[in-house]
């Protein structure tokens, strides 16, 4: 599945991903798929999320199950 982080991600809601990863979200958690919420903020156009996911240690280098980093 997914985490919240993922889903607050994908929707743009920065202050809610602020708020998980102060909590201890853990921001390279992959998803069912392999997909960071890294992964999902970029593909989803979400710059704020992305910023924020970066800032607090995001790896923009992990792969997902077909071998694509966030930037791919």
């Amino acid at each position: 599945g997914r985490s919240a982080l993922h889903y607050a991600c994908m929707a743009g809601h920065v202050d809610a991903a602020s708020i998980l990863i102060q909590h201890g979200a853990t921001v390279d958690l992959a998803d069912y798929s392999g997909r960071t919420p890294l992964h999902w903020a970029v593909y989803y156009g979400r710059y704020r999320p992305t910023k924020a996911l970066l800032q607090n240690g995001a790896n923009p280098s992990l792969t997902d199950y077909a071998l694509h980093t966030p930037l791919h």
